[in-house]
C-alpha cells in the first residue's frame, strides 16, 4: 500500500525525474511516435483526503480481505481460472490459488514475462497485457483481495497472458520466481515508509536487489517509480554499484498506473528511473 507524504516533493534537477511538460508521461504533452501512453482518467469516486492532498481511498480492503477469501476458490472456478497443478513456486499450499500460476509460464520456450510488483487492483497489469499479447504479464500483490479483484478482471477481459498472485517484499521473488525468467521488473509507488522509525520496511534494499538480479534474464531490467524523494534518493544511492541506466522509454506503448495517473493529476512529478544489472567487480 502506498502512503502518500505530507509534503509534495521538491523539484529535482536531475535526467531520472520527469521534466514536467516534456515527458510523454506529462498530461498536457503530446505523446511520441514511438511511445504512446494510454490511461484512464482518475476516478474521483475513488479520491480521498489526507493532509489536503488528494490520493486513492483504500480504507476497508484489508478488513474485507479474510470474509472474502474463504470462497475464492469457487468464485475463480466459476470465472474459469482453474488452479496449477502441483505447487510450482514452493510457498504454502494453504491457499494455492493465490500463490501459483499455470505451470507453462516459465518454460524454456516461454513468451517473456514481466512482473508488476504490488499490482494493486490491475490496471497496469490487464492494460500492458491488453496492449501487448506476445507478452505475460505477472502482478503480484500482498492483498488478497486484490488478488482476487485481479484474477476477475483478467478472466472478465479474456487476457490469457495475464496473471495475479499474492505475495509481498524478498521473499516472494525468492518463492515465486525461478532464476533468469523476468525481461522486466516494474515497481511503480511503493510504500515510502516515511518515517525514520519504518526506513526498514522499505522495499528497494540490498537483499531485494540481490533478488531482483537473480530473477533478470540477462537482458532483463528493473523500472523504478516514486513521488517520494527522500526514497528516490535512497533507490539511486542503493543502485549505484552494479546497475546502469538505460532510457526509460523502451519505445512501446505503456499503461499508466492508478497512482501515476492520481498524482499527476494533482500536479505532483514522480521519480523514475530504468536500470539493468552489470559485473560488480
Amino acid at each position: 500500500m502506498v502512503q502518500p507524504q505530507e509534503h509534495p516533493p521538491a523539484n529535482l534537477p536531475s535526467a531520472s525525474k520527469i521534466p514536467s511538460g516534456q515527458d510523454a508521461h506529462s498530461p498536457n504533452a503530446a505523446p511520441e511516435a514511438s511511445h504512446r501512453t494510454v490511461g484512464v482518467p482518475p476516478n474521483p469516486v475513488s479520491l480521498g483526503v489526507i493532509s489536503g492532498m488528494a490520493v486513492p481511498a483504500m480504507r476497508g480492503l484489508r478488513s474485507s480481505a479474510g470474509r472474502r477469501c474463504h470462497d475464492f476458490s469457487t468464485k475463480m472456478t466459476v470465472l474459469g481460472v482453474p488452479p496449477a497443478s502441483g505447487n510450482p513456486s514452493g510457498q504454502d499450499a494453504r491457499a494455492p490459488l493465490l500463490t501459483s500460476f499455470p505451470p507453462d509460464w516459465f518454460a524454456p520456450d516461454a513468451p517473456p514475462v514481466e512482473v508488476d510488483f504490488g499490482c494493486h487492483r490491475g490496471t497496469f497489469l490487464t492494460g500492458m497485457a491488453a496492449l501487448h499479447p506476445d507478452v505475460r504479464f505477472l502482478g503480484i500483490e500482498r492483498q488478497a483481495a486484490r488478488v482476487e479483484r485481479c484474477l476477475q478482471k483478467i478472466a472478465r477481459l479474456g487476457l490469457s497472458n495475464a496473471h495475479a498472485v499474492q505475495g509481498e517484499s524478498t521473499d516472494s521473488l525468492r518463492s515465486l520466481l525461478p532464476d533468469s525468467s523476468v525481461s522486466r521488473l516494474h515497481i511503480s509507488f511503493p510504500d515510502p515508509w516515511p518515517k525514520r522509525r519504518h526506513a526498514d520496511r522499505r522495499l528497494v534494499k540490498p537483499d531485494f536487489l540481490r533478488e531482483v538480479r537473480r530473477i533478470l534474464r540477462p537482458d532483463g531490467c528493473l523500472r523504478l517509480m516514486t513521488d517520494n524523494e527522500a526514497y528516490f534518493f535512497e533507490m539511486l544511492e542503493a543502485t549505484a554499484v552494479g546497475w546502469e541506466e538505460i532510457p526509460w522509454d523502451d519505445g512501446r506503448p505503456v499503461v499508466r498506473t492508478t497512482f501515476e495517473q492520481t498524482f499527476l493529476s494533482l500536479g505532483l512529478q514522480p521519480f523514475r528511473r530504468a536500470i539493468r544489472p552489470v559485473s560488480e567487480s
